[in-house]
């Protein structure tokens, strides 16, 4: 999925992603991939992630499906 813009209308420098269920999250390019040895995020909680300039972000569920939420940081 591509990664939002921020208020200004530009790539955020950081991001949050956040999980109902147990997700494996990756940036990269547009035609990245998830792998279940990537970034784990887990329910409830939260990963800020630094973009360094990467457009998308790839999420493979772990067991259960859920939804993967991205929102950028403003001002950080």
């Amino acid at each position: 999925m591509a990664i939002p813009n921020n208020s200004a209308g530009e790539l955020p420098r950081y991001i949050r992603v956040a999980a109902s269920a147990a997700a494996s999250v990756r940036l990269g390019g547009n035609t990245i991939n998830a792998a279940t040895t990537d970034t784990q995020v887990q329910p409830g909680d939260a990963v800020i992630m630094s973009t360094n300039n990467m457009t998308f972000l790839a999420a493979i569920q772990v067991s259960a499906a859920g939804t993967v939420q991205i929102s950028p940081l403003e001002n950080v």
